[in-house]
């Protein structure tokens, strides 16, 4: 918790939809697999909430999503900036160094992009961007986040 006061960050918040989003496929509601209880499975079907997870794969996930740095469209480009996270080194054999890249996007919108390089599987657009709190930056996301190429 006393991540959240750390300065100079820019803190990725989940939205609702992050967590949980649900689809009809056949006239059934089904868990998104863009959402983290629809990705991460338990014994091979959806959590249904938080403590159905590992403590450390859950803190580590909201460590990856806190970038050391504050980044926000007042200092990024349509260039990607690759930043670091807080997730500890060689937690997720996918990105071993824990980064995160960060960028504007230049359409009709102008959003936000995270992880979205050459042969992302993973990059989403920020949802709500641009909070600036005191000690940072503050970017809501409804979409799981993860590092990953093709």
């Amino acid at each position: 918790t006393n991540l959240y006061i750390k300065t100079n960050c820019t803190f990725i918040l989940l939205h609702n939809d992050a967590i949980f989003r649900t689809t009809v496929v056949n006239k059934v509601p089904t868990i998104t697999a863009d959402c983290y209880w629809g990705k991460y499975l338990v014994n091979g079907v959806p959590g249904t909430k938080w403590s159905d997870y590992p403590k450390e794969q859950v803190k580590n996930y909201l460590l990856y999503l806190i970038v050391q740095g504050a980044y926000s469209f007042n200092n990024l480009t349509l260039s990607n900036l690759v930043a670091t996270t807080l997730e500890p080194l060689n937690y997720d054999p996918l990105n071993p160094t824990s980064v995160m890249t960060l960028r504007v996007n230049d359409d009709q919108n102008f959003t936000m992009r995270l992880n979205d390089f050459s042969n992302s599987v993973g990059y989403i657009s920020v949802r709500t961007s641009n909070i600036l709190a005191i000690n940072g930056a503050i970017q809501v996301i409804d979409r799981l986040l993860f590092y990953q190429t093709k």
